[in-house]
């Protein structure tokens, strides 16, 4: 009967060592794994730490069975002192003798275990921290590189405006030269207008003086009369000539008011011109108040209705009347469907606009 225990607890002993071995193998193998995933999941942070835990309770578990293998080492030796105090044969404490120093080594190998785990750990924590300092890195150059891209795409946008900007710069100086040159040209029209205006002026006054000689000369009464209805008649006509040159030069001095639409729209603006009576409906001269009654707001809205784009143009005492109108115009725009574009210019006081249709 003694001899069958000890048989049993040498298996029981031999299966223990046998499953440390295992123990260790499968250990190795997850800390391979949790090596190659602290590689792979390097940028997350709940990753690591996951497997830290982890690591820590492989680590439990190991502490464990080495404390239980100690147990059955001692558990063993109480057993041999038992067994040589019943049966002192020498061949039995030779192999009682080898039990404990199988044991032993099982215990030893299980400390090396334990030491090369604690080392395997301590250098798993050691990567668990440079891969943290990795990732802090990793999120600061991330927020770095988002300010910077942040900051690229308003760069980009602010290009952009000033290219816009710059276009429409570039279009308004070249409608201003084409301006400077038709202003340019009808000067010098006016001006050669103006010389012969100054001939004729001449002629007329020399006719005139011719007439106060003929007056003078002996005559017959008859050829008096005849001479002053012909010098009559040529003065009339050059009268005519000088009013009609004065009406040309006068219609060369004002400003086409077609010239000031901007934005290359095809509609035919309603032009109201703004002074410090009002606001003007041109060529009309439809005048609405300054204050904008109930009947002048009526009147300037079903105008503007009908043209559908109001160009104001505003001398410099006509500021408040622009605004009260323009007020109007977008508080018809916000509540209705039928929405009337607007534009403005300023437009000098002595300046003189020709108007279609006028």
């Amino acid at each position: 009967m003694r001899t069958r225990s000890m048989t049993t607890k040498k298996s029981s002993g031999s299966g223990g060592g046998t499953s440390v071995a295992d123990f260790l193998l499968l250990l190795t193998i997850a800390f391979i794994s949790i090596g190659f995933l602290a590689t792979v999941l390097a940028p997350k942070g709940e990753a690591l730490a996951a497997l830290e835990a982890r690591a820590a309770g492989e680590h439990r578990s190991l502490a464990a069975r080495l404390k239980s293998a100690r147990d059955v080492e001692r558990e063993w030796a109480r057993l041999l002192a038992a067994l040589r105090r019943r049966m002192p044969g020498e061949s039995e404490a030779a192999g009682d003798e080898q039990v404990v120093e199988k044991a032993r080594r099982e215990r030893e190998e299980v400390e090396s275990a334990l030491a090369d785990l604690r080392r395997g750990r301590e250098a798993a924590l050691a990567d668990v921290d440079a891969l943290r300092a990795r990732c802090r890195d990793f999120d600061a150059r991330s927020a770095e590189a988002a300010r910077l891209e942040t900051d690229l795409e308003e760069r980009t946008e602010q290009a952009s405006r000033l290219e816009d900007e710059k276009r429409l710069l570039a279009g308004v100086e070249a409608e201003l030269r084409a301006t400077a040159s038709r202003v340019a040209a009808e000067r010098a029209q006016a001006e050669s207008l103006r010389h012969e205006l100054a001939r004729l002026e001449d002629r007329l006054e020399a006719l005139a003086d011719l007439e106060k000689r003929v007056g003078s000369l002996r005559m017959s009464r008859e050829e008096r009369e005849e001479l002053i209805a012909k010098l009559r008649k040529e003065t009339e006509g050059l009268e005519g000539q000088v009013a009609a040159v004065r009406r040309e030069r006068d219609d060369l001095q004002k400003i086409p008011a077609r010239d000031l639409v901007r934005g290359g729209t095809t509609k035919a603006p309603l032009f109201v011109e703004c002074d410090g009576k009002g606001a003007w409906a041109m060529p009309a001269r439809q005048l609405f108040e300054k204050a904008a009654p109930a009947d002048a707001k009526e009147a300037f809205l079903k105008a503007a209705r009908e043209r559908g784009y109001v160009l104001f143009l505003v001398r410099p005492d006509g500021f408040k009347a622009f605004d009260r109108y323009r007020e109007i115009l977008e508080e018809h725009n916000a509540r209705s469907r039928a929405l009337v574009d607007l534009g403005y210019e300023p437009v000098d006081a002595a300046w003189q606009l020709a108007y279609p249709g006028a």
